[in-house]
């Protein structure tokens, strides 16, 4: 029995690394041969191309626009540098409670829309991603991962600037 257990170790381990430097089309693999194809290599054959080290994929967002249906109002604003040019930060989280709840995902200027929302108050907050310090607003509702914001939503009407600044840590 442990002849047969070795035995098959041996089969499918090198199977499993194969696969593990190969593109299978599923998140967090890599199609890098750690320098090892010819199109990796100059015309001497020195490698010139991720020289051995590949980098893993980033997971995917886990957040996705999901505003509510059957309200009129909306919530808008940015998620930016707290720099001179205010330089928006695409792809952070914006999640929005109070009598509906939604999400909503920066785009690339950094902005971001809720709208759908029924008439009531509401709490904004920001997810903030590693590596960043919440710089904005400096008080407020405190929220999972910094300071977010209480809002007045109407029906008809959009409640704007409901904005938030950060700075790399």
């Amino acid at each position: 029995m442990r002849a047969l257990v070795f035995a098959l170790a041996l089969v499918v381990t090198p199977l499993a690394i194969g696969l593990s430097q190969t593109d299978l089309g599923l998140p967090g693999n890599s199609s890098c041969d750690n320098g090892n194809s010819a199109d990796n290599r100059s015309d001497s054959g020195v490698v010139h191309a991720h020289q051995g080290l590949c980098a893993p994929q980033p997971p995917p967002p886990v957040c996705v626009n999901s505003p509510p249906s059957g309200g009129t109002g909306s919530i808008t604003g940015t998620v930016s540098l707290d720099d001179v040019a205010r330089t928006g930060l695409a792809g952070w989280c914006i999640e929005v409670s109070g009598p509906a709840s939604a999400t909503a995902v920066t785009d690339a200027s950094g902005n971001y829309v809720v709208p759908g929302l029924p008439a009531g108050m509401y709490m904004v907050c920001e997810d903030i991603q590693t590596g960043f310090q919440e710089t904005f607003p400096t008080s407020g509702p405190t929220c999972t991962t910094g300071i977010g914001w209480t809002i007045s939503v109407f029906d008809n009407s959009e409640s704007q600037f409901v904005d938030f600044r950060n700075l790399p840590l």
